[in-house]
């Protein structure tokens, strides 16, 4: 199973945020640092992501979750209470 972010394969467009803004979509301090270490979380790797999508997409055989479940052994499949 993988997850790409549809985020992770758009290029960054804007910047750091204004103080006004991050505190609006964030709820947090817009603190100068907040908004540079946001910034740096959200576009770290993201130069590569499609790279590695692509790369994934051409070495594996994907198949449904349909089509998965008649070879999976769910007897042996961990479960977890709730």
């Amino acid at each position: 199973m993988c997850y790409f972010h549809i985020n992770d394969l758009l290029a960054e467009k804007g910047g750091v945020p204004s103080k006004e803004r991050f505190e609006s979509y964030y709820k947090e301090p817009g603190t100068l640092k907040n908004r540079y270490v946001r910034y740096v979380k959200t576009n770290l790797g993201k130069k590569t992501a499609w790279s590695k999508l692509e790369n994934l997409i051409k070495t594996q055989n994907f198949v449904s979750i349909e089509q998965s479940s008649p070879i999976i052994d769910w007897g042996k499949a961990v479960t977890i209470e709730l």
